[in-house]
């Protein structure tokens, strides 16, 4: 089938194409909406090969495109706005070039979120030869800030990069939106991320664990959070840019950590495959044998989480309920040894930890560092929880119950 566009005056010269006798017209709208998620381990991993927990939340970013007649694009959301013309971001002679359009969108995008919806189009249009000849209206609506953690960031990107290519008619291939999504993400919107970052907004479900194994050659099947438990979500406190800062430092040190490894271990492919053991017989400094040490021990309690988690489902034995706080707690702890967590973070913590199982509270960390999670007996550690938090307007989600007011964005 060919498909031939006449333009005039830098417009189409028809609202479609025709074939078989028969007029297709192209779609005027479209809305998506992508998951926001929570890391419950290995949420420093990054490809490192370790597995990774994710658990994605009632918290969803939706995005809704409207096509028009003019040649602009326009973002809106959160009460920013940002806009450039179509031909800076896909020219209508010649090759999209990704530089030129890093400049345009780093100049239009002052606030960050926003380069994740505008780099889509340059994206499509190299990669997936998409055709845009008019512009449109983005709306994004979130319950979350768009910049900020429990992955809002993929969910935008992903929900950005369905919605327009949808509007726009540019098909997608099984697999194709989480890696495009990134790329978006990588030469537009920084920072460093993930290539897997963006794959629970894609194939995560509300109420599963997915687990992901940060290497392309392995996959494994989500696992229901079983019943009579929840996990709950609540900002734990501190300066979220300051959190960031710590998590910024232990990535550098995790890099080089991994570099000098590797060096050791010539034929290690992902850091995860050197084991704990291989800090003996290699000399790190401080920084990096931290960090790489966290890395490796975050894996095996990911890997403890998930056993456990299937083992309680299939025998309700409390002693794995049991493991599966102990390895939250855990996890606190060597986050604290690294100095990732807030002070103010910590401090709540150990409120929450103070609840104890008698309450139903079997065990909590912060991740992202500023963020908290805590796994609970439903209901009485739900009850237990929202007692202390709700108060202070802290406690954002639960997997199986949605606060009040918690939800998609109107």
């Amino acid at each position: 089938m060919l498909l031939f566009f006449m333009r005039q005056g830098g417009r189409p010269a028809h609202e479609g194409f025709s074939h078989a006798g028969k007029t297709h017209p192209l779609p005027l709208n479209a809305s998506t909406h992508s998951a926001a998620h929570v890391l419950l381990h290995g949420d420093l991993a990054g490809g490192s090969g370790a597995l990774v927990l994710a658990l994605p939340l009632p918290l969803r970013v939706r995005v809704d495109v409207t096509l028009g007649g003019g040649r602009e694009v326009v973002v809106r959301g959160s009460g920013t706005e940002a806009r450039l013309p179509l031909e800076e971001l896909v020219p209508m002679v010649g090759t999209v070039s990704y530089d030129v359009a890093r400049e345009k969108i780093r100049g239009a995008a002052a606030a960050g979120w926003p380069a994740c919806v505008l780099g889509v189009l340059p994206v499509l249009a190299r990669e997936r030869r998409g055709i845009f000849d008019r512009g449109a209206v983005v709306e994004v609506g979130s319950p979350l800030p768009l910049g900020g953690g429990l992955g809002a960031p993929a969910a935008l990107g992903v929900a950005a990069l369905s919605a327009l290519a949808r509007a726009y008619g540019v098909a997608l291939g099984p697999g194709e939106a989480p890696r495009l999504a990134h790329r978006v993400r990588t030469l537009f919107a920084g920072p460093e991320a993930s290539p897997f970052e963006t794959l629970p907004a894609v194939f995560g479900k509300e109420g599963e664990i997915l687990p992901i194994v940060c290497r392309p050659d392995r996959r494994l099947e989500p696992v229901p959070i079983p019943e009579g438990i929840d996990v709950l979500v609540f900002e734990a406190g501190g300066e979220r840019r300051a959190a960031e800062a710590a998590r910024d430092a232990f990535r550098a040190a995790l890099r080089e950590g991994a570099d000098l490894l590797s060096r050791r271990f010539p034929s290690l492919a992902y850091l995860t495959e050197a084991g704990v053991h291989a800090l003996e017989e290699v000399f790190l400094p401080e920084g990096p044998r931290a960090a790489v040490a966290y890395v490796l021990r975050e894996n095996e309690r990911a890997a403890a989480f998930l056993h456990a988690t299937k083992r309680f489902a299939a025998t309700a034995d409390e002693e794995q309920l049991r493991a599966m706080g102990r390895a939250l707690d855990e996890a606190e702890e060597a986050a604290r040894a690294c100095g990732l967590p807030a002070a103010e973070a910590t401090a709540l913590l150990g409120e929450i930890r103070s609840l104890g199982e008698e309450r139903g509270v079997l065990g909590a960390r912060t991740v992202e560092g500023s963020t908290g999670i805590a796994l609970v007996r439903a209901p009485e550690g739900r009850r237990a929880l929202t007692d202390l938090l709700g108060g202070r307007g802290r406690l954002l989600c639960g997997t199986k119950v949605e606060p009040a007011g918690a939800g998609p964005a109107a």
